[in-house]
């Protein structure tokens, strides 16, 4: 038994040191699914947040506000396999496979990760605008470990399709630990939801003092945004 503790423990405090890839303390989180009767496209789900963001943004003790499709340590994850250039998939291999997420500029500022190189998203990427994406730094040692990763490109098509889609990486950031300090690790790819689009996002509000105490000003600022949009799941980051 005191053999089993003492295991137990030295795990547990080598756990403790694992970097999780961003700064969880000081950050209030929350789920809003929008209606689909209501927000039917993309196009009004997109406004309404930004409008929700922007609101959030004013409140007193708010330093940074952003949201994502898929929250680190949320039991939730989103998958997919994509092809970057510059790679060959071998003889029976499979193309690369990570963790996708849309999110707003402002999230990484809000939870913590760090900027390896190049830029955030910005509200000047929009449907408009070329398509865009940024990756995490473990991508970009697994496959531009010797080049500048910046205006590459990654696409969802098969090399072997007559028509390839491309999207080109402006950004690269830190990896975030997305399921435990001790799983096994992914590459990470995050699209900016002006460009992807979705109807439900996990907010994260960085704060001066205790999250729980902005709660009230946060569903007061939504309700003068859209009072019929309600927030769920709100909790503490760390």
């Amino acid at each position: 038994l005191l053999v089993g503790a003492g295991l137990l423990t030295r795990s547990f405090s080598r756990l403790l040191q694992v970097d999780p890839g961003f700064r969880p303390e000081n950050v209030l989180t929350f789920n809003i699914g929008l209606p689909v009767a209501k927000y039917p496209n993309d196009t009004v789900r997109v406004a309404y947040f930004d409008r929700a963001t922007e609101a959030i943004a004013a409140l007193p003790g708010v330093t940074a506000v952003g949201a994502t499709s898929v929250l680190p340590f949320s039991n939730n994850w989103s998958t997919a396999s994509f092809n970057v250039e510059g790679f060959v998939v071998p003889p029976k291999g499979s193309m690369p496979w990570g963790d996708v997420r849309v999110v707003t500029p402002g999230f990484f500022d809000a939870l913590g990760v760090p900027l390896r190189a190049g830029r955030f998203f910005t509200a000047q990427d929009t449907r408009d605008t070329p398509e865009v994406a940024i990756v995490d730094e473990d991508l970009v040692e697994t496959y531009w470990p010797t080049v500048d990763p910046i205006g590459k490109r990654i696409t969802f098509n098969d090399f072997t399709d007559s028509v390839v889609h491309w999207i080109t990486v402006v950004g690269v950031v830190g990896h975030t630990m997305h399921e435990g300090l001790d799983a096994e690790k992914r590459v990470q790819v995050y699209f900016p939801l002006a460009q992807a689009g979705d109807g439900f996002m996990t907010f994260a509000v960085r704060t001066q003092a205790d999250p729980l105490a902005a709660v009230g000003g946060v569903r007061a600022a939504l309700n003068t945004v859209d009072p019929d949009v309600a927030i769920a799941a709100v909790n503490r980051m760390d």
